[in-house]
């Protein structure tokens, strides 16, 4: 078993917030073309601005949200059972467990690992922060998922 627990650091922090800001102008983007474009249609020939504002005001509440939400979205605990072949995450305001065969990459970061997972199977947030395992090693980690490790960092020597 290896368990990831305490809170994440500024870096994990900010790169989980960096993501969920791309996910949520994406669904921002997707809800004006629904909504914005036709108020602006209706706004320019029927004088109907009210849908136009309506969908930026949406728009502009996602964001807040997504700020908002980066406390309860990061996990506080992740446990990796070997022998069950699962992940469980602990968050504020719940839980997810998934099997390592929804496992698609584990990117490594240099301070945290990203495990990402299948469609329909996604956990965004499953970050692991090297620095927080109390039980198991990196080396244990890094064995387990050696096929699907990715690292996205540069070292001293590169």
């Amino acid at each position: 078993m290896i368990e990831f627990s305490g809170d994440r650091d500024y870096s994990g922090r900010s790169y989980l917030l960096k993501r969920m800001l791309i996910t949520t102008l994406e669904g921002a983007i997707v809800i004006f073309l629904l909504l914005g474009v036709p108020s602006l249609l209706a706004w320019i020939y029927f004088e109907i601005w009210f849908f136009f504002v309506m969908s930026l005001f949406v728009i502009i509440i996602m964001f807040v949200l997504t700020r908002e939400s980066l406390k309860d979205a990061c996990p506080t605990r992740i446990v990796i059972d070997i022998n069950a072949n699962e992940i469980y995450g602990e968050y504020r305001k719940g839980a997810a467990t998934r099997s390592f065969d929804d496992i698609k990459t584990v990117i490594d970061m240099g301070t945290f690992y990203h495990i990402l997972f299948y469609f329909p199977n996604q956990w965004a947030n499953c970050i692991c922060q090297k620095d927080l395992i109390i039980d198991g090693t990196i080396e244990e980690f890094e064995k387990l998922f050696e096929d699907k490790i990715v690292r996205k960092y540069k070292t001293k020597n590169q």
